[in-house]
C-alpha cells in the first residue's frame, strides 16, 4: 500500500515533463479463479453407429480440452470392443483396459468384435479421472432369412359344354 507518481515527458523537448500522474497502491485480495472442468467427446457419438461384430473400423474424432485417455472394456466392463489409431486388419478378439492417449482433433477407431455392449471411457491423462463414458450395442450379424418363393401352378383347365 502507498502512492505513487507517473511522469509523461516529451522526447521532443529534452525530456521535458509533460503531465504528472498520481497513483494509489493498494493490496489487493487476489480473487480465486476456478480451474475449468475437462470436457472431452467422441464425434460421432458412438451410441449412434451401428457396430457389427465383425471387426469393421469405425473412426471418431476427439473433441478435447486436454489430452485424454480413451479405453476400450474398461474394468469390470465386457470385452466387446477393440481399439487402434488407425484402420487396419482385424485386431480381434478384444483387450482387456486397451487404452490410447489422443489430443483435440485426433482420431480413434472402434471396431466391433462380440455382440453385446461395447464400453469405452475417456479419462484425464494426469490422475485418470473419469470424464465420460459411452455405452453402445454391437449388433447380431444378421443372417440370411429365406425368402418365401411363390411356385406358379397350372390353371385347371376349362371345361366346355
Amino acid at each position: 500500500m502507498g502512492t505513487g507518481t507517473v511522469q509523461l515527458l516529451r522526447a521532443s523537448a529534452g525530456n521535458q515533463v509533460a503531465r504528472t500522474y498520481s497513483i494509489t497502491i493498494r493490496n489487493a485480495t487476489p480473487t480465486p479463479t476456478r480451474t475449468p472442468r475437462p470436457s472431452a467427446s467422441l464425434s460421432p457419438d458412438p451410441s449412434t453407429v451401428n457396430f457389427q461384430p465383425n471387426g469393421q473400423w469405425r473412426r471418431f474424432t476427439v473433441n478435447s480440452s486436454e489430452s485424454v485417455k480413451v479405453v476400450a472394456n474398461p474394468p469390470s466392463r465386457g470385452m466387446n470392443v477393440e481399439i487402434a489409431t488407425h484402420s487396419a486388419s482385424n485386431y480381434c478378439p478384444p483387450e482387456r483396459n486397451d487404452t490410447y492417449t489422443r489430443s483435440n482433433g485426433q482420431s480413434v477407431y472402434l471396431a466391433g468384435c462380440v455382440a453385446g455392449t461395447g464400453v469405452v471411457e475417456l479419462r484425464r491423462v494426469v490422475g485418470n479421472r473419469l470424464i465420460r463414458t459411452y455405452r453402445f450395442t454391437i449388433g447380431a450379424v444378421a443372417t440370411a432369412t429365406p425368402t418365401p418363393t411363390i411356385t406358379p401352378f397350372a390353371s385347371p383347365a376349362r371345361i366346355k359344354r
